[in-house]
């Protein structure tokens, strides 16, 4: 059983500022030039010096994924967009080329507490976390050992709950009443160990695996975007 959050608001709690990474503005997908890798960002303006032959499959700014065939010096302005089944293999290939990036560094997980579900929100360290409009919030912590006391604090709103944590459990079920809005801050504060979550609203009417994909990893959501290529295996 997932226990959920109680609420408590507070007039008057002090409003604290809630940064938004900023996406860049083309991430490389797969590239058959060696001058570009997997998850590199380029800039729209970017000189891709192709080749004759060479292919570039890029994501813009908008979540559109091009493929773009040399001989070229430019991301075309129009057309080059490709089909859902490409788009999917592009991004699986490039979350599992940034996946084994990272562990070759030795920044990986013990075997066993990687993220089961794509959509439950890790609150074990701070970044970028993307969830499902009009979807329960899910917290998760890759040690379920201890128990812990939980706040949660959205802080451009007068908003916060809490929540005791019981041990053996590794998810919590958020409050009903919290609303998300996409690029606002989650303070997370578990027994003294705080940790922002930047917050990304995938909406409702993106359904497939495709364009989900493409959310989690334009918002660099990307331990929930190995998660989901996982369930693809």
């Amino acid at each position: 059983m997932i226990q959920r959050c109680q609420i408590i608001l507070l007039a008057g709690m002090a409003l604290l500022a809630a940064g938004r990474a900023s996406a860049a503005d083309m991430v490389v997908l797969t590239s058959s030039n060696t001058s570009f890798k997997a998850g590199q960002a380029l800039a729209p303006n970017a000189k891709l010096g192709l080749a004759a032959g060479q292919v570039l499959t890029l994501m813009t700014s908008s979540g559109r994924v091009v493929k773009v065939t040399g001989p070229a010096d430019a991301v075309p302005a129009e057309g080059g967009a490709v089909d859902d089944k490409t788009v999917l293999a592009s991004l699986t290939g490039m979350v599992k080329s940034r996946q084994a990036d990272t562990s070759s560094l030795g920044t990986f997980r013990v075997a066993g507490s990687e993220l089961p579900d794509p959509w439950l929100v890790d609150v074990a360290a701070g970044g970028e976390r993307c969830v499902l409009a009009g979807e329960p919030l899910v917290l998760w912590r890759p040690d379920g050992g201890a128990p812990v006391t939980v706040t949660l604090a959205l802080p451009a709103k007068t908003w916060m709950a809490w929540a005791d944590w019981p041990a053996g459990s590794q998810r919590l079920l958020g409050p009903e009443a919290i609303d998300l809005v996409d690029g606002e801050t989650l303070s997370v504060d578990m027994n003294d160990h705080k940790t922002d979550l930047t917050i990304h609203v995938i909406p409702a009417d993106v359904r497939t695996e495709s364009k989900r994909l493409t959310w989690l990893v334009r918002n660099n959501c990307m331990e929930q975007a190995q998660a989901l290529v996982r369930q693809f295996e």
